[in-house]
């Protein structure tokens, strides 16, 4: 069944005006568009149940701008999250009023600033906001541009309700990239990250401000060492990091915490991760005068670790809590000894 008549005339109108994005909400059954001067509504008629309604707006939305009723290919649609979309149609994929093809536009490597205005607009108030905001902080011209400030905003406001610890890590160490944040803000949360049962987000800050980490002097570090004896070794390993040209002493204390507490299986695969980009950072790189066997020999090492590796190594155990943390105590005293000839 065709749109109603009053919804086609008012469609109409709205392309003759070169809408630049167009948004659904299907709760309200109301169409936005946006365009040059704003943001404009369209109060939908239906003529029929709401969901065929709204299959029939998409296809009419879908001739309107790609020529066929079909709508977004959905053979597209795993290739799209991966990023694979062409950019030359990812201003078209934005007035489709299909959340899919908005995830295509923020997925796409083609991204640019003018685009991520439009799609984040798109996902306004939607369910996939937060995880589009995510993807397009992934990309360096939204970080550099206001609308970066703006997404790491309602990230934080957002992240009071994550309970998946991979998603609030994956929040926290996107809005802690440099300049998305106030310091006051960064500090406020590196406060937070004392807290018991925090450890992700020292995790976070790990990945995301390996060098730059919140803290003041060595002094700060080893007192909030002994602050939190009964955190977790995440923890300890991110003031290890820290600290770990500064003093060889808070190194080691740091560095001993590492396995003495308990970790679940998410907070220990990141945790490697950690290692392993540590390691791989160009700032912590000697001279390549100054290498020599054993130094050569622990940064291969240690750059194989990943979550690949320590999802095989843990994978058919079965451990958790303190099975966990006697499975991989080895693996954390190789580490250790590793990282120790390097900051000797």
């Amino acid at each position: 069944m065709p749109l109603s008549s009053e919804d086609q005339l008012r469609i109409q109108v709205m392309f003759h005006n070169n809408p630049e994005a167009i948004r659904i909400d299907e709760n309200r059954m109301v169409l936005y568009a946006l365009t040059q001067n704003g943001e404009a509504s369209i109060p939908l008629s239906p003529n029929c149940t709401n969901d065929n309604y709204i299959k029939e707006l998409k296809g009419m939305l879908a001739e309107y701008t790609l020529g066929s009723s079909g709508g977004y290919p959905i053979y597209l649609k795993r290739w799209s999250r991966m990023g694979d979309t062409e950019g030359s149609h990812l201003q078209k994929f934005l007035l489709l009023g299909e959340p899919e093809a908005v995830v295509a536009v923020a997925n796409s490597p083609a991204l640019t600033i003018d685009l991520a205005h439009k799609a984040w607009w798109a996902v306004t108030n939607t369910a996939e906001q937060s995880e589009q905001g995510l993807q397009m902080l992934c990309h360096e011209c939204v970080v550099k541009d206001s609308l970066g400030v703006e997404i790491a905003e309602y990230l934080m406001e957002y992240l009071p309700f994550l309970v998946n610890e991979e998603k609030i890590l994956a929040t926290l160490s996107t809005v802690l990239q440099d300049g998305l944040l106030s310091e006051e803000r960064v500090t406020k949360i590196w406060e937070r990250s004392q807290d018991r049962g925090k450890g992700i987000y020292q995790i976070a800050f790990l990945q995301a401000r390996v060098n730059s980490l919140p803290i003041n002097s060595i002094d700060l570090s080893l007192e909030l060492l002994d602050k939190v004896s009964n955190e977790t070794s995440v923890y300890a390993l991110l003031n290890a990091i820290g600290i770990s040209f500064s003093s060889a002493d808070p190194v080691k204390l740091a560095l001993n915490k590492l396995i003495l507490k308990e970790r679940e299986y998410s907070e220990f695969t990141e945790l490697i991760d950690i290692v392993d980009n540590f390691i791989a950072d160009e700032s912590v790189k000697y001279e390549s005068g100054n290498y020599n066997n054993k130094t050569d020999r622990s940064e291969l090492i240690l750059s194989q670790l990943n979550e690949k590796a320590a999802f095989s190594y843990i994978l058919h155990s079965g451990s958790v809590g303190r099975s966990l943390r006697k499975k991989v105590s080895p693996l954390f005293s190789l580490i250790k000894q590793h990282l120790l000839k390097l900051k000797s």
